[in-house]
């Protein structure tokens, strides 16, 4: 399972333009009169600060953790560094498998390359959640069950993912043994040919 723990302000000038709901950093910004070009002084004093999770997130994340499940961080964020304090001083940074944070504009598939590089798990046994339409759209062309989230995974959208996996998993299995039976039978015909 892959999911996004928190906002950033990597993103937010798309996300504003399209109206999003405004992110955290962004709200601060208004609240102080500080500009974009001094968010990184924002980023700086807020990596000194104790992060939070979406509400339902740690427990989500526990759960699955206590069940064995991998779990993966796929993120761009312009301070890549904070975001690993943040996992510190969460107490969870551990429990990932792999943690694709870096500062890049490239796009949320390269992270997905990289974590089926690292873990061999197949694209098509991953549930992704990210709050933007783009990265929904392009991570499930690679096969990935992706659900879009406004406010961060809740046991809402974790019932919809699953629910969307389940469906997934079961059809893509189903075309696999349906493969495997054609080329049994083809293996078959030609013995008996001979």
């Amino acid at each position: 399972m892959i999911l996004r723990l928190a906002n950033d302000l990597g993103t937010s000038p798309d996300e504003m333009e399209r109206g999003d709901v405004p992110k955290s950093i962004q709200c601060y910004m208004n609240d102080t009169g500080v500009d974009r070009e001094e968010h990184e002084n924002i980023e700086c004093r807020s990596k000194r600060e104790m992060p939070k999770l979406y509400p339902q997130a740690k427990g989500i994340l526990s759960a699955f953790k206590d069940k064995g499940v991998d779990i993966a961080i796929a993120s761009r964020s312009p301070t890549p560094d904070i975001a690993n304090t943040f996992l510190e001083k969460l107490g969870i940074k551990s429990w990932f498998v792999a943690q694709e944070i870096f500062s890049s504009w490239t796009h949320k598939t390269d992270h997905f390359q990289r974590i089926n590089r690292r873990t061999s798990i197949p694209y098509n046994e991953m549930l992704f959640f990210d709050d933007e339409d783009r990265n929904i759209d392009a991570v499930s062309k690679m096969g990935v069950t992706s659900i879009l989230v406004g406010n961060g995974v809740n046991l809402g959208a974790l019932r919809q993912g699953l629910t969307e996996f389940s469906k997934n998993h079961s059809s893509s299995v189903k075309s696999k043994q349906g493969k495997e039976k054609n080329s049994k039978k083809s293996s078959s015909s030609e013995t008996e040919e001979q």
